[in-house]
């Protein structure tokens, strides 16, 4: 989680991270001992904050993260709220389409079947992810942690407009700032940010732009445009 420094040097959960509270002295040595934690803390983080989730935000649980995080992504392109039964439809189309756990085949399935484009972007870097203005879908690979045994999962995740948007309706999204952009590392810490202290490795696999797909033009239209309203004579001299 994030770092903040509250009024008395303590750490608390949300808030700006990365920061170092300010240069002021405490005597308190407890104080002192808390604020020293607090800076030892955000040294991992990146600098984002923490919005608030929105009604364009599908929660849900681990096994319905693409198809969430698509809903997510197709409520923002198209500007509708996420309610219910979109996600208990989705989820649906893509547990009917792939049972077990989806891929993104289904994903670009999905989005030709709602009009968004789906496509995959060679750059996976995540500092310049964190510079994208387009809406994106995000693929992880983690490693953790069960019961003595290392495990691999996969996960997915949207990024909008500079926010990082995960399917734990627990967990509020952070909001990216110019300290995440600074190297791939720092890039990584909004990730973190939804993940616990089991997890031992995020990599980020593979970025796909999604878009709205341009309407498609009738034959109707495209005449209209080729014909000219007042069209000059041809073969014929102009009066004077």
């Amino acid at each position: 989680m994030p770092c903040n420094l509250d009024a008395s040097g303590a750490t608390t959960s949300g808030g700006v991270a990365g920061t170092s509270g300010g240069s002021g002295s405490y005597s308190n040595p407890e104080i002192k001992k808390r604020r020293e934690i607090f800076l030892k803390q955000c040294q991992t983080h990146g600098g984002f904050n923490l919005g608030e989730r929105t009604n364009l935000m599908a929660s849900g649980c681990f096994r319905t993260c693409l198809p969430d995080a698509m809903l997510t992504i197709e409520s923002h392109l198209k500007g509708t709220p996420v309610r219910g039964a979109d996600m208990a439809n989705t989820r649906r189309w893509f547990r009917e389409r792939h049972p077990g756990d989806p891929n993104e085949r289904d994903a670009e399935a999905y989005g030709a079947e709602k009009g968004l484009d789906v496509t995959y972007r060679q750059d996976t870097s995540p500092k310049n992810l964190l510079k994208l203005t387009d809406a994106c879908l995000t693929r992880l690979e983690y490693k953790y942690e069960e019961k003595g045994v290392l495990k691999l999962e996969t996960h997915y995740m949207a990024f909008l407009n500079g926010v990082l948007i995960d399917n734990d309706k627990h967990r509020d999204p952070p909001v990216i700032t110019h300290a995440d952009k600074k190297n791939n590392k720092t890039a990584m810490a909004p990730f973190w940010h939804y993940f616990n202290e089991s997890t031992k490795e995020i990599k980020l696999t593979h970025v796909y732009v999604v878009t709205l797909r341009a309407p498609k033009r009738s034959a109707d239209d495209c005449a209209g445009e080729n014909s000219s309203p007042n069209p000059s004579p041809v073969g014929k001299k102009q009066k004077a």
